[in-house]
């Protein structure tokens, strides 16, 4: 089998090659999920309320052993300011979560509500195609009393 590109000619090993790599590149394109960004931010914010928390008690338990301001400044900064950091930054990413599914659910709803519009555009041209149809013609047997 040959195929012909204009200058070219292409084989039948070279058509099945490219076939193959057709194939392949469809599976790896395949692959991908489309919610894995919405649930990464669901993970990650998670993790940085979770560990910014933690921070934030360790400092505390850190800072509340002694009664030197310049032993409980360290504390401060690695415990209160980093771990409220964290705690801020995670609610960030559960805000951004939750404004991803909020677009999506308008973006269904408004596809929904396309459907829905042209649904009821065919009735109404069935329905006025039905009334042409079955136009009555006047009975003119009828006696006007």
């Amino acid at each position: 089998m040959t195929l012909t590109t204009g200058e070219r000619e292409l084989t039948a090993p070279m058509v099945d090659r490219y076939l193959k790599l057709s194939r392949r590149a469809a599976g790896i394109r395949g692959r991908r999920r489309a919610g894995d960004h919405s649930r990464l931010l669901v993970l990650a914010g998670g993790t940085a309320v979770a560990v910014g928390l933690l921070l934030v008690v360790l400092g505390y338990l850190g800072a509340s052993h002694t009664i030197y301001v310049f032993e409980q400044i360290p504390y401060l900064i690695s415990g209160g300011l980093l771990g409220g950091c964290l705690v801020v930054s995670g609610g960030f990413c559960y805000f951004a979560f939750w404004l991803t599914r909020v677009h999506a659910e308008v973006a269904a709803s408004r596809a929904n509500g396309e459907r829905a519009a042209a649904s009821l555009e065919r009735v109404e041209q069935l329905l006025a195609a039905l009334l042409e149809a079955q136009t009555i013609p006047p009975n003119k047997s009828r006696k006007a009393s």
